[in-house]
């Protein structure tokens, strides 16, 4: 990963796609043909390992990160030659968070820059203190706030006399004013306004990153929180089971074994019968809906796409099923019980919400000593064959002459 690089130029997209191609095929591997078998998608992959992925970074993510560092260091007025050169050029007195910025005329530079500032804006944040000359309506305050900045009321005539954070502050005792929060804001905002603790430093402003619990701002904690939504769905297990499995001593061979496993990426039989499945009925369906747009015919969703290639798939299924049951049953050898002991057979026939329900009951010489048919409404295959169980045991309950061994 071209790291220096990344810190200081935003890649094209498909610079990025293709580095993300290159770590894709060292890590699968690669066949004499250039084909490799990716059992996982990129994305899954790309995530920490406590979420269930491997570690790995996609490019233009880790970019925007490594970049994000130098639109921080604007905002935070870091005392360097090359920003007080870029505050002269473009912003000439205007704030870089809260300001419309003209990118006509600028360098590739500065508009990489501004490229970040919603990911700054979505973690900076001022610390409060007696001195602070914060402004209460434009420039972020307070945590818990979703922008860190409240809405101005026009109406209430004190949103319009107030101007700085310090205007609500006691500087005798360092504590809030309840008089002007009271007359400013909605009772829930004060609530979590009172929530600040007031810093007695005598600095004006501290711009801290939320993100991180100490405040330091970093690319790491840029790049987890830009990606947390991503990171935190549809993990299989939780993070408490994926670091204890990273951090066992097993060899680190039998540790990605465990990844594949819990993920299911081991390319089994049954995964490849069912892929091959899915697109063929893909493709199928495709061709078809391509030949009746050309004809003239009704047009269709992909919602309505995907429903077809699920009932399809699952009738397939079913009837795969079936034929592998009624084979089975076709080569079964029917065996006789001990002596002194009668068996029992049981099946059901299960079609439209109906099941037939048969059993026979045989002595040790295969002589036959009772036969029963039933019928049920039911649901499904396995309620049918539990009924069938349950109507075989009511009648041998009526059926004088048996025992069980339980």
């Amino acid at each position: 990963m071209p790291t220096y690089a990344m810190s200081i130029f935003v890649f094209p997209k498909n610079i990025c796609h293709k580095i993300d191609a290159s770590c894709r095929k060292f890590w699968w591997g690669v066949n004499k043909n250039g084909n490799a078998l990716m059992l996982k998608s990129w994305d899954s992959i790309c995530k920490p390992k406590s979420a269930g992925g491997l570690g790995f970074k996609r490019a233009f993510d880790m970019n925007m990160a490594l970049m994000a560092k130098l639109a921080w260091a604007i905002t935070a007025d870091h005392n360097c030659i090359w920003i007080k050169l870029i505050k002269s050029k473009y912003l000439r007195g205007k704030s870089f968070l809260n300001d419309n910025l003209s990118l006509a005329g600028g360098s590739w530079i500065w508009a990489d820059i501004c490229h970040c500032r919603d990911t700054i804006k979505a973690g900076a944040i001022y610390t409060i203190n007696a001195n602070s000359n914060i402004l209460i309506w434009t420039e972020p305050w307070i945590p818990t706030h979703p922008s860190f900045i409240p809405l101005i009321n026009n109406m209430n005539p004190n949103s319009l006399v107030l101007s700085l954070v310090r205007d609500l502050i006691n500087q005798s005792s360092c504590s809030w004013n309840i008089q002007s929060l009271t007359a400013t804001f909605s009772p829930d905002l004060i609530k979590e306004i009172l929530k600040i603790q007031i810093s007695p430093s005598d600095r004006p402003k501290t711009l801290v990153w939320s993100p991180s619990l100490s405040g330091i701002f970093s690319s790491k904690s840029v790049y987890l929180s830009s990606q947390m939504a991503r990171f935190n769905h549809s993990s299989i297990l939780p993070p408490t089971v994926w670091n204890k499995i990273w951090n066992s001593k097993l060899h680190n061979r039998l540790k990605l074994m465990l990844w594949r496993i819990l993920n299911k990426a081991l390319p089994c039989k049954d995964k490849i019968d069912l892929f091959i499945l899915f697109n063929a009925l893909l493709f199928d369906n495709i061709w078809r809906y391509r030949n009746s747009l050309a004809h003239g015919g009704p047009s269709m969703t992909v919602q309505d796409l995907v429903s077809t290639i699920s009932k399809q798939s699952q009738s397939h299924w079913f009837s795969t099923v079936q034929t592998a049951q009624s084979g089975s049953s076709a080569n079964h050898i029917w065996k006789p019980p001990p002596s002194g002991w009668k068996k029992i057979n049981v099946d059901a026939a299960f079609k439209n919400d109906v099941t037939f329900n048969g059993m026979v009951l045989k002595n040790e010489d295969g002589s036959i000593q009772l036969a029963a048919i039933t019928s049920h409404h039911c649901s499904d295959a396995i309620t049918a064959e539990t009924l069938a169980i349950l109507d075989a045991c009511y009648t041998l309950i009526k059926y004088q002459g048996c025992k069980s061994d339980y």
